[in-house]
């Protein structure tokens, strides 16, 4: 009886000795210390409380015994998993901070072009690259904190056909951050953004807007599956 009150109080000692959670629920109601304990420890511990009423005795059976380190072996690798799943969140929301508050220039878009699209030419602000099977033209000014994502949908002969009137409402309910515009009796795929702010998934973003109203012209004329329905 003794060595089970000695063992008890050992346990309840290394047990709760210190206040860092390891294992937490969502909604933070349970935790345990983030020492290692000695599973041996544990199940005599939690098999005297559960099995032989309380601090009364300390006679179980092989099986509970089994049972009860089964049990833990089984919590601590589901509070292993619980571990790196809150490390890779806190890594991942470390990446997005770090992302928001570095402004992007023309060496920080010249990595993040070279992860989305092939880059075929550069010169200074100017980029040519290829997005799929769309050609397109990045150009930024730094000095102003502008970039300009284009892609030319059709010659001189496409824009004398165009449906002006329809593009304007394109413009408006699907084309989204993209747009059609007019320039050099040309018809283009246009994208305009502030550089400075622009991250790596908004650049993704643009340059799929891109390409979908140039592969969409004629048909849905759409940069992607959203489309503005104001509050009808």
């Amino acid at each position: 009886m003794k060595e089970c009150e000695r063992e008890q109080t050992a346990m309840k000692t290394q047990l709760f000795s210190t206040s860092r959670p390891l294992i937490v629920g969502l909604k933070g109601h349970f935790s345990m210390p983030a020492r290692r304990v000695d599973l041996r420890r544990v199940v005599v511990f939690l098999t005297c409380l559960v099995f032989s009423g309380g601090l009364t005795g300390c006679v179980v059976s092989r099986a509970t015994h089994d049972d009860a380190l089964q049990r833990i072996q089984s919590l601590e690798a589901a509070n292993r998993s619980l571990i790196i799943a809150l490390d890779t969140a806190q890594t991942q929301r470390n990446h997005a901070t770090h992302e928001s508050t570095v402004p992007t220039d023309n060496r920080r878009l010249q990595d993040m072009l070279s992860r989305s699209a092939t880059i075929l030419h550069r010169q200074g602000g100017a980029w040519a690259i290829q997005y799929g099977d769309v050609p397109m033209m990045v150009m930024t000014s730094e000095q102003h904190d502008r970039i300009r994502i284009m892609a030319m949908v059709g010659e001189e002969s496409l824009v004398k056909e165009a449906n002006l009137p329809l593009l304007m409402q394109v413009n408006f309910d699907k084309a989204l951050d993209a747009r059609y515009a007019l320039f050099q009796d040309k018809l283009w795929a246009l994208y305009l953004h502030p550089l400075g702010s622009l991250s790596e998934t908004g650049l993704t973003s643009a340059l799929m807007q891109v390409a979908n109203l140039v592969q969409t012209y004629g048909t849905t004329y759409s940069s992607s599956a959203l489309q503005f329905q104001g509050d009808k």
